[in-house]
């Protein structure tokens, strides 16, 4: 596997390209909390898009936005992000986009 550090000032255009890239793809979503440890919150949803927004009280918050119908739909946020890194094979192909918040938990958006 190959990680690759995305630079903060990158973050807003690399998930704007990984949103259009991978829009349409079957992902699972998993949270590992230093709190409450490992949770699945999604499998097997349709991935819809990923955004970086900025608000100037808040600071960053990423939204992760998936599901299959209407009922089946999910908003995950992670707000005050202070890392996101993408693992890919070594054929090149993504596997994972890890995302760090600083309170220490960390999302996978694990393609399948």
């Amino acid at each position: 596997m190959q990680t690759r550090q995305i630079p903060e000032s990158e973050w807003s255009p690399f998930l704007n390209h990984f949103s259009s890239r991978h829009q349409g793809w079957m992902v699972n979503l998993e949270v590992l909390s230093p709190e409450l440890g490992a949770q699945v919150e999604g499998t097997g949803l349709v991935l819809g898009g990923v955004i970086d927004e900025w608000d100037e009280t808040k600071g960053n918050t990423i939204l992760i936005m998936a599901g299959n119908e209407p009922f089946n739909h999910l908003t995950h946020s992670i707000r005050r992000p202070t890392e996101i890194s993408l693992e890919k094979t070594e054929t090149g192909e993504p596997v994972a986009l890890s995302i760090l918040a600083d309170d220490g938990t960390r999302t996978l958006l694990v393609l399948p």
